[in-house]
């Protein structure tokens, strides 16, 4: 059997709930950390298993939103009071998933992959996160 290099975490939020901006990578500079054996978190694939709610968003201020109205089905566009919305931010529907990198080519963790669930504002949502590490994680 192979070691395992994937990390799956199950996430449900219901009204009021979020995941405040975070980077999935680890900045060993904060302390606390260790990387030595695993490595950091190389890629991350989010999927909305049940998207049944208003808001539950998940957000990417760091990224641009691509131009144009054609994105607008998959991307938040405007906001409430009409204005456009300039970062990335991905609106939950069942089945839709995003996948980023979390390093740079040169393995350094990537600042524009800063990101966050918005607030559920009413409903629930339920999403799956996989992340792959650089190493194994452990040995079976």
């Amino acid at each position: 059997m192979h070691p395992t290099r994937i990390l799956i975490i199950d996430c449900r939020y219901s009204d009021t709930q979020q995941f405040r901006a975070h980077y999935d990578w680890l900045d060993v500079n904060q302390g606390g950390y260790s990387v030595d054996t695993a490595g950091n978190r190389a890629t991350s694939f989010f999927v909305y298993l049940v998207a049944n709610c208003t808001g539950g968003t998940t957000v990417f201020p760091q990224v641009d939103r691509p131009e144009g109205d054609a994105w607008c089905d998959t991307l938040k566009c405007k906001e409430d009071n009409g204005q456009e919305v300039e970062w990335l931010e991905v609106q939950g529907k069942v089945g839709r998933a995003i996948f980023w990198h979390n390093l740079d080519p040169y393995g350094n963790p990537d600042p524009d992959t800063l990101h966050a669930g918005t607030p559920v504002v009413h409903g629930t949502k339920v999403g799956l996160n996989i992340c792959t590490r650089e190493n194994p994680y452990r040995q079976w």
